[in-house]
């Protein structure tokens, strides 16, 4: 050490040792590099010593490591700590295994040694000054064996390589920079205290333990805001506090930045009070209380069909109607195999939809299956019956229960009970595939459904599926693409493999039909039943004038099935009647002319029929005579005096006006006939009576009029339009 600079000195043959080299070599590379040097009397003559800082970078830093290299741990005890003294500390075979010499060989404390009392992040430093300490006592010890060389000199030496980060990095890491009165400071407590690790642990914090210096007024009053059900926000919690707090002149010392941090402690600590108080009971169950969970391996394909609606996020077109709508879609789920075992499109939720999508499941499984688990939302609580009906009076149960079904209705507002909803989830990947996109929300809109913008609009695809389309779409997306990819839930498997595994043989498809197919209460007209829009007839039918219960699949309209009111019997399937070309002789296409002619002989030969059948009739009873009528006539006409007092009584008769008679019901005519004939009399411009009117407002409260509103409202513009143009 130079005593007038303070600068290290390093002469030629501590430098040639250190690197390797001999000592002329030094000297030669010196004289070269122009190192700094001074002359200093030694054995023999004058040596040259050289500055340190004058050295290259990669000397300085070889003799940083050269200082600070391990020695045996025994050399430890040469310097002033007490021999023996504290408990022994075990050494980390990760800084000793494979490490080269430079590394450190003392005993050392692992970072993940716990110490009682301590918080994690005091263990970790606690553990990195010990090392370093150790590793500094090694350096003093190391020195002083060394002679000429000055303790104080190898304390500086040491710190200063260890501040360039590039020894002892793990520790630096944790420590960052540390001067060398440090360093002998953390070497007294060490000694005063027997090696005990833990009191170089840093004590900052201990007296509080992380809890926040708020006032009790301050805590309380951002409790109040921010357990309200409005769900403030923490700043906007913080800020109303404070100023409630200056209104009522009361002390709130505390920063924004501890407020926060108190409260979000409070929350962590009080997460179910949090949650139940600011979201409620639901956001409790999902959030918070812990749930069952279920071993689906323990059921088997076709126990358990969950059945759940989705509202379809893209249009098809409305059979009632001809417009784009979106739709719902029921879905039968089979829960061990998460395969979409049968469905149904429709455009109301209702239960006849329930029992047609349950009915194509059924047939799917090909038998019976054990449990049919059913949502407690509108769908299952229509008012197809009543707005307060339950379940267990509504027939449903009783319904499934002839086919062997056991039926359970999941608890409302709990999507876990229900697995088909994360299949919901995925199927929106199909959803964006189509044209009739809608989005899942308002902000996922797609562009062409937006505001002013026109080139998206007509670069735009129009195609709207109708819903037989989007029956086929579905089913080529969830039998073909989502049933052949391996399920996470069910282990790496696929949903059809297990599938087709675990399904039956086959069921009656006509014993379904009774008890799955839609119905609707229908009048016969002289061309059979009217169902969106088509006529649908057979001959049984001819001369048939009762209300009859019409029960048709809306995937499958080319033949219905008319059944009795009571629905007991079944009287015929209809199928659709033909249209007939007007023009057809002239045309003369044979197809056409065929047709024709087939419809003409039909009529003749239901003609002859009734001719014949009533010919019977009259045979029967005899010829039709009817009495004429008995007519008394008063044998003596009246005096002028008897018809003046008739006329003077008549003048004092007190006239009383009685409301217009209500008119016999129509023994044929369904409600909705009733209806649509009242709404044409209307739009031709025709004024009905007051109780023409109270049966069309009564009529539209119904939920057959919401079923079929927009089909009503056509008619009515069509005649209204009509009406105006003539």
């Amino acid at each position: 050490m130079d005593s007038a600079t303070g600068q290290q000195l390093l002469s030629a043959k501590q430098l040639a040792d250190m690197i390797g080299i001999t000592k002329r070599a030094v000297i030669k590379r010196a004289r070269n590099e122009s190192w700094a040097f001074i002359e200093e009397a030694g054995r023999g003559g004058k040596i040259n010593k050289y500055f340190f800082s004058s050295l290259p970078t990669e000397i300085q830093l070889q003799y940083n490591k050269e200082i600070a290299s391990g020695v045996p741990a025994a050399e430890i005890e040469s310097f002033d700590l007490p021999a023996g003294t504290g408990a022994p500390v075990p050494a980390d075979p990760t800084e000793t295994a494979g490490v080269p010499a430079i590394a450190p060989a003392v005993p050392s404390l692992s970072p993940d040694l716990v110490i009682p009392g301590l918080s994690h992040w005091q263990n970790k430093i606690a553990a990195a000054r010990y090392d370093l300490v150790m590793q500094y006592a090694k350096a003093k010890s190391r020195a002083k064996k060394k002679a000429g060389r000055l303790v104080g000199a190898a304390a500086a030496d040491f710190a200063a390589s260890y501040n360039t980060g590039l020894v002892y990095e793990a520790i630096y890491q944790i420590l960052g920079p540390v001067a060398a009165k440090t360093l002998e400071k953390w070497l007294g407590i060490l000694k005063a205290n027997g090696q005990n690790p833990e009191k170089l642990a840093p004590q900052y914090g201990q007296h509080r333990k992380g809890v926040r210096i708020v006032t009790e007024a301050e805590m309380n009053q951002m409790l109040k805001f921010a357990l309200n059900p409005n769900r403030y926000r923490v700043s906007q919690v913080i800020k109303m506090t404070k100023a409630l707090l200056k209104k009522e002149r009361l002390p709130s010392p505390s920063s924004d930045a501890t407020m926060r941090r108190a409260l979000i402690d409070w929350k962590n600590r009080n997460y179910d009070r949090w949650v139940f108080c600011r979201e409620g009971e639901k956001a409790l169950e999902d959030k918070v209380l812990p749930y069952l969970e279920r071993d689906t391996d323990q059921i088997q394909v076709g126990d358990v069909l969950v059945a759940d609606g989705h509202k379809l996020n893209f249009q098809v077109i409305n059979p009632f109607t001809g417009k784009p709508a979106r739709a719902t879609l029921l879905m039968f789920f089979d829960w061990a195999s998460r395969y979409p075992a049968g469905w149904q499109i429709m455009m109301t939720e209702n239960v006849q939809c329930v029992h047609a999508a349950l009915r194509r499941a059924i047939l799917k499984l090909g038998k019976i299956p054990v449990m049919v688990m059913l949502d407690n939302g509108r769908a299952f609580r229509a008012k197809v019956f009543t707005s307060k009906i339950d379940f267990e009076e509504c027939g449903l149960q009783g319904l499934y229960a002839r086919l062997g079904i056991q039926t359970h209705f999941a608890a409302p507002y709990n999507a876990k009970a229900k697995p088909v909803e994360r299949f919901f989830g995925t199927f929106n990947e199909l959803e964006r595939m189509l044209p009739s996109y809608t989005g899942q929300s308002i902000e996922d809109k797609p562009a062409w459904m937006l505001r002013n913008e026109r080139l998206h609009k007509k670069l735009h695809n129009p195609f709207v599926p109708t819903v037989e389309e989007a029956d086929y779409i579905i089913a080529a997306w969830a039998w073909g693409e989502y049933a052949k990819r391996p399920h996470r839930g069910l282990k790496g498997r696929t949903p059809e493999s297990i599938w087709e595994a675990g399904k039956g043989p086959g069921v009656d498809d006509d014993g379904l039909n009774y008890l799955m197919m839609s119905y609707e209460p229908k009048a016969i007209h002289r061309n059979g039943v009217t169902l969106f829009g088509v006529n649908y007839y057979d001959e049984a039918l001819y001369g048939y004038r009762e209300k009859v219960l019409v029960r048709y699949d809306i995937l499958n309209l080319e033949r219905v099935y008319i059944y009795s009111v009571d629905g007991a019997n079944l009287i015929c399937e209809a199928r659709p009647m033909r249209k007939h070309n007007p023009v057809a002789r002239l045309t003369g296409n044979p197809l056409d002319l065929e047709a024709v002619k087939q419809g003409m002989q039909q009529k003749k030969r239901l003609k002859r029929s009734t001719e014949a059948e009533a010919r019977q009739l009259a045979t029967e009873i005899g010829p039709w005579n009817f009495p004429a009528p008995d007519v008394q006539v008063d044998e003596l006409p009246l005096s002028p005096a008897q018809i003046a007092q008739i006329e003077t009584q008549a003048a004092e008769t007190q006239v009383i006006y009685l409301d217009e008679k209500k008119p016999e019901p129509d023994l044929i005519m369904s409600e909705g006939d009733a209806y649509e004939r009242l709404i044409r009399r209307r739009a031709q411009g025709e004024k009905l009576n007051k109780i023409e009117l109270q049966l069309v407002a009564d009529f539209e409260k119904s939920d057959s009029y919401k079923f079929m509103k927009e089909y009503y409202q056509e008619i009515e513009a069509g005649l209204k339009a009509a009406a105006a143009n003539n």
